[in-house]
């Protein structure tokens, strides 16, 4: 008698998540795909098989890669684009960014008029924001930013020469980043 089995790969569709695509290096919602090994005898699956590796792939650029499960918090349905905003999913997918990023935007609520300064400052306003948007592009393309938010939270102190070697440290810094 002859027995035809073997084993088959299969890809399992589990839902979306809001992470950083490395392609794009830029936030996007991202397909989140199981992939299982499974036994089967006559080309008819044999249970669900075992889990051989998860991945992701970018709804924009189309680049997959491989993550691990313990990276999400949560994988959402897939109709969760309809229903939220990437902001939203990120926080409910990764916590841990949306805290960063959480962190950078309240970097530009900080009082830019230092108390030995009389007039508004416009230009230390300006060089925030354009700071903030920086530390936002650092994080979307994977750097960790905590450090530098740790450094720019001490922006209302900071005399106008010590904001300009701050600035230009992290033009530098994004520069070598390639950002």
């Amino acid at each position: 008698m002859f027995f035809l089995f073997g084993t088959t790969e299969r890809q399992l569709e589990r839902g979306v998540v809001a992470d950083r695509c490395p392609e794009c290096r830029a936030f996007r919602w991202l397909t989140v795909t199981e992939h299982r090994s499974v036994w089967h005898a006559y080309f008819i699956p044999l249970g669900r098989g075992r889990r051989v590796a998860t991945s992701v792939q970018c709804r924009r650029c189309g680049t997959r890669f491989q993550v691990d499960d313990a990276d999400y918090a949560e994988i959402l349905p897939t109709t969760a684009r309809d229903e939220l905003s990437l902001d939203a999913a990120l926080a409910l997918t990764r916590p841990d960014i949306a805290e960063r990023l959480a962190a950078i935007d309240a970097l530009a609520k900080l009082p830019t008029d230092p108390a030995y300064r009389l007039a508004d400052d416009e230009t230390g306003r300006a060089h925030l924001k354009g700071a903030v948007a920086t530390l936002r592009e650092l994080e979307a393309a994977g750097v960790d930013s905590s450090d530098w938010v740790t450094r720019f939270s001490r922006w209302p102190r900071l005399e106008p020469s010590e904001r300009d070697i701050l600035l230009a440290e992290l033009r530098g810094f994004a520069r070598a980043s390639q950002i």
